[in-house]
């Protein structure tokens, strides 16, 4: 009926309630400024007991400073997340969700808007899901 919609179909149009964080508002803009530092136990030469472990600590800090790849993958191996610097929040966030299904970001990102999951990953993009 055109004057009297079956209001079943109306509730089943309403798009669920926002849950959880966007990563547009938290993840994205610290990763953005995220700035890695490399504090992988290098200490300044003043703190050395003895000279020996002074020349020790100069060449790991110089090497640090010289490979910061090898510094940054280091601190990745040893379990480095976003609270101590080493690895961007992006990287971190996307790491620790990694065993989840294919498309769990778009969902994640899609409930935390209050819209309606996606139910194949061939569904057409929303012009913000385009822009990544």
């Amino acid at each position: 009926a055109l004057h009297f919609p079956d209001p079943r179909n109306e509730m089943e149009k309403i798009p669920p309630a926002p849950e959880g964080e966007s990563v547009y508002d938290s993840i994205l803009p610290a990763s953005i400024a995220y700035r890695p530092h490399l504090t992988s136990g290098a200490r300044s030469l003043s703190q050395g007991d003895n000279e020996g472990d002074e020349e020790h600590d100069f060449e790991e800090s110089r090497t640090a400073s010289l490979h910061p790849h090898a510094a940054a993958e280091a601190s990745w191996n040893t379990g480095g997340s976003s609270e101590t610097g080493h690895v961007m929040p992006l990287i971190n966030y996307l790491h620790d969700n990694a065993h989840k299904e294919s498309g769990w970001h778009r969902n994640t990102e899609r409930r935390a808007r209050g819209m309606f999951p996606v139910t194949s990953l061939s569904a057409q993009l929303e012009p913000w899901e385009r822009q990544l």
